[in-house]
């Protein structure tokens, strides 16, 4: 009976050791599609040459039960041209946010990039080696990439993907969907009887002034492609609308005929039409004269 005890007891032990030698990460690798539609304007956007195509990808690992990225700790990063090539190690049942940006044009649009001092598209914090190579994944609890996926207003061609709890159970394939992170803006100046301007500024969201030479017959200003991002609040999300702050003025008064937050649509070309009519009214005089002759009239006694 011993006998019978101790060899169920190594069975047992023996079953136990082989359901431990599952490895304790799974591969994934990623498998990309883009969304076809193109901005809705009167000028459609093309797609950039995929030569100069550059993929950014951060990787988070959440805390338990806590979806926030404000408690979650870093994870991996890395710059692509060839999104086959990206493979991420996952520690199994573990939870993670992977967030990915894809840039058609992305080697001549994103300044300085592969530079340590990158406008956009660098490596933070700044006190952390840069050195990346591209299509080389790092894992870093320290470091990440630099303004990935926020709302930026550059203006330049993007596409975002976001998974805000991947859980891995088995080496497999995520499909990707990238989404189109821009907007179109088109600002429309109607001229008004009793106003005179000769040029019309507009300056916000990308930090870019524009300019419409009303003189010359100028009437609007387009911005095709404005670079957006993800909802920077707790969780993050993708949004169709999206304020940014805009002054439309004269340069000698450049808040003249507004200043505000100008609603931006994802995907979309949206036009505002500007009334070019100050706060001060201009009122012109229509002169004309008495012709007839005196009328008579007694006013009376004086004394």
């Amino acid at each position: 009976m011993k006998r019978f005890i101790l060899f169920s007891l190594m069975i047992g032990l023996f079953a136990c050791a082989k359901v431990n030698t599952e490895p304790e990460y799974v591969s994934v690798v990623f498998n990309p599609t883009y969304e076809g539609m193109e901005l809705i304007s009167e000028m459609p956007l093309t797609k950039a040459v995929e030569p100069n195509a550059v993929y950014g990808v951060a990787v988070y690992k959440l805390a338990d039960n806590n979806n926030s990225l404000s408690y979650a700790d870093r994870y991996c990063y890395g710059f692509y041209d060839d999104i086959s090539l990206l493979e991420v190690q996952f520690k199994r049942n573990d939870r993670y946010c992977i967030m990915m940006q894809y840039f058609p044009n992305g080697k001549n649009d994103i300044p300085n990039f592969g530079e340590a001092d990158a406008k956009f598209f660098g490596v933070t914090p700044w006190h952390i080696s840069s050195d990346i190579e591209m299509n080389e994944l790092v894992y870093s609890t320290q470091s990440t990439i630099q303004g990935i996926l926020f709302e930026t207003y550059f203006p330049y061609v993007q596409y975002g993907y976001m998974n805000e709890c991947f859980v891995p159970t088995t080496n497999t394939s995520i499909p990707v969907h990238f989404y189109r992170l821009n907007a179109g803006l088109t600002i429309k100046f109607e001229v008004v009887d009793g106003f005179s301007y000769e040029s019309v500024r507009l300056f916000g969201g990308d930090g870019t002034t524009y300019t419409a030479d009303i003189a010359n017959g100028e009437r609007e200003i387009v911005i095709n492609n404005i670079a957006l991002g993800w909802k920077t609040d707790v969780t993050k999300e993708l949004c169709d609308i999206y304020p940014a702050h805009y002054e439309i003025g004269t340069p000698d008064n450049p808040t003249m005929f507004f200043n505000g937050d100008i609603e931006l649509k994802r995907n979309t070309m949206r036009t505002y039409t500007i009334k070019l009519q100050g706060d001060n009214v201009i009122g012109s005089m229509n002169v004309t004269y008495e012709e007839e002759p005196y009328g008579a009239d007694n006013g009376g006694y004086l004394n």
